[in-house]
This record gives structure tokens, sequence and C-alpha cells, in this order.
């Protein structure tokens, strides 16, 4: 499974690009692959998905986003939910959720876009420029377009994508 931020939210499984359902629930998916394998608080995944206007049903509503996202992860495309071996992705810890991913593994493209930019700029700074242009380009064409862009109008995104631009920037 691949996991994209760099552009609009994808969950690639094989070469199928998975149906991650409507907008505020994948917003829940969005923060939790941004936190890195933290745990995200249930009051941090409300403020994501609802803003200043959260319902009075927000955490059944919260429940039932991460739970469609469980089905969804641990089915893929075209398989029935109990068919799947794959462990539970998304875990209750309080005082939240976390998605169990090896971000350190090429599984998330933001975690590969950010150490191919620290790798070329690891080169530039010992004068390699062939492996320098290399690992920037190699990172680059990760980027689809903005960070999580079918999702940017919401504040809670604003700031990781100032810094994935700064990054692009840098990675120049």
């Amino acid at each position: 499974m691949r996991y994209r931020l760099l552009g609009p939210l994808q969950v690639v499984q094989g070469e199928t690009v998975l149906d991650l359902g409507p907008p505020k629930q994948r917003a829940v998916l969005a923060a939790l692959l941004l936190a890195q394998g933290r745990v995200v608080s249930v009051d941090r995944l409300v403020d994501v998905v609802w803003g200043e206007d959260v319902p009075a049903s927000a955490t059944v509503g919260l429940q039932a986003y991460v739970s469609n996202l469980r089905r969804i992860l641990r089915a893929g495309p075209g398989d029935s939910p109990m068919a799947s071996s794959v462990a539970q992705p998304i875990v209750r810890r309080s005082p939240g959720y976390y998605l169990d991913v090896d971000v350190d593994a090429e599984t998330v493209d933001l975690t590969v876009f950010a150490a191919g930019c620290v790798r070329a700029a690891a080169a530039v700074e010992a004068e390699r420029w062939d492996e320098a242009l290399a690992e920037a380009e190699a990172a680059l064409a990760l980027v689809r377009g903005e960070l999580l862009e079918d999702l940017a109008d919401g504040a809670w995104v604003r700031e990781d994508a100032a810094r994935v631009a700064e990054m692009s920037s840098e990675c120049l």
C-alpha cells in the first residue's frame, strides 16, 4: 500500500487507487498520515473534520469515518472486508487514533520526498553535483501538486503545505 499526499490524497494498492470516500473521511486519513505514526487526539480529529462547526454527533461521526477507513484499507479494491489478512491499519490509542504504517519505508510519498531532499542537500554540501541532481529530480518527481490539494481549504493543512512548499523550493 502506498500513501500519496503530494497532490490530491490517494492510497494505491498495487496499481489501483482506492476510493477513500467523502472529503471529511479523507481528512481523517490525511491527518493520521501527517502525524507520521503518532497518536492524533479525538479532539484534533474533530477539529480537522468540522473546524468551528462541530455537530453534537461529531464523536459518532468520527467513529464512523474511522470504521469506514479501516474497512477500505484492509479490504483493498474488489475484496470483501472479511477476506483481508492485513492487520488493523488504524489503531485506537488514548487519547485518539494512529495509522499503523511504517513511515520510514517507501510507503508514504511525503516521507520519501523529504528524505530525497535531505540527500540532495547533503550531496550539494559534498559537491557531488550529479548525485545532488539525481536525488532532487527523484524527490520532485513524487510531487503531483500541492500537499493534500483536494483538502487544502482546511486551515489544518496550510502549515504543513507551507513547509512542503519550502522543502520543494530548497530541493531545486
